[in-house]
């Protein structure tokens, strides 16, 4: 077990865009480069600054030995305020041998600044804010904060359109969210951004296929997700009748007899009557322009409304 405290550390997560950087706010004079994005307007993971990580020591076990009436979060070994400790330590160890000062001494706890205090496992990105005075949200929330909704709605009201139909999806996609609150989030985003989250879906498996997915709704293709064809078996997208596109993340399909498979399906399925275009993570992120001119162009010669062939008897 290790130190766990109150909300208190949620101190740190703030509205962003106080100091005009997306995802790191709080002083305006502070140095505000925790959270970069890899690629402009994509929904790719931030390029955190590196902190090295401080050495994991045991708590003190007089923490451990008695009740707290504190609310305890999920998540543990986090950035507190030390009047925090202070009020937990007075109500789990009344007689006073849990103190900060000794805590600190015999490096259970530390100081990454005047203000705040911090266990030896604390996530390195909450003590970077600590130690520079700022606060952290939008993309880095994602992975800190325990209220996703907050995280998300972030995301939404500072990052494009795009990158929140993303995380929106992705938080459906694995339960952290119910369809129900997903309506509430889109609500309540900014009006110019609705169009775009009005068309969430929860069967997006990847940030890829939420992208082509998108792209293709713009254009108003009819597009279906998480097909199920007889013989060929689940595919990413189905557009019109006859057309699928298959969405690839970075380390999708690595192996040799995965691409075999891959390929063995799409032969099927192009025997049946279907047209298979399979987009790599590089099409989608990194050369996703001209790929948008590729799918406009095929789709333009209108075979994805063709029908495949009847399936041949069982």
């Amino acid at each position: 077990m290790s130190y766990q405290f109150s909300e208190d550390y949620q101190d740190l997560l703030g509205d962003p865009c106080v100091s005009g950087d997306p995802c790191v706010s709080g002083d305006p004079f502070a140095a505000a480069d925790s959270c970069v994005m890899n690629t402009p307007g994509a929904a790719a993971e931030p390029d955190f600054q590196s902190v090295a990580p401080h050495q994991s020591v045991a708590p003190h076990q007089s923490a451990l030995s008695y009740p707290s009436k504190l609310t305890y979060y999920s998540a543990c070994n986090q950035v507190f305020r030390p009047q925090t400790f202070n009020e937990y330590a007075a109500e789990v160890d009344p007689s006073g041998t849990l103190n900060l000062n000794t805590e600190i001494a015999e490096k259970r706890l530390y100081r990454p600044s005047r203000r705040w205090v911090a266990t030896p496992q604390a996530d390195p990105r909450l003590v970077l804010a600590a130690e520079n005075n700022m606060l952290v949200g939008c993309l880095t929330a994602c992975e800190i904060v325990v209220p996703v909704v907050d995280a998300i709605e972030q995301v939404i009201n500072f990052h494009d359109a795009e990158t929140g139909l993303i995380v929106l999806e992705s938080a459906l996609n694995q339960g952290r969210i119910s369809r129900y609150v997903a309506d509430q989030i889109v609500t309540r985003a900014p009006r110019m951004k609705r169009t775009t989250l009005e068309k969430y879906s929860s069967l997006s498996q990847s940030g890829s296929e939420t992208r082509v997915k998108a792209f293709l709704q713009s254009g108003r293709y009819s597009v279906q997700q998480q097909v199920s064809i007889p013989t060929i078996g689940m595919v990413d997208l189905l557009v019109g009748n006859s057309l699928i596109i298959e969405c690839d993340s970075i380390a999708h399909h690595s192996h040799p007899d995965d691409m075999y498979t891959d390929r063995k399906r799409d032969i099927a399925a192009m025997k049946l009557g279907y047209r298979v275009i399979r987009l790599s993570y590089t099409h989608i992120w990194h050369q996703w322009k001209s790929t948008q001119e590729d799918l406009r162009g095929i789709l333009a010669s209108k075979q994805h409304k063709l029908f495949p062939n009847a399936l041949p008897p069982a």
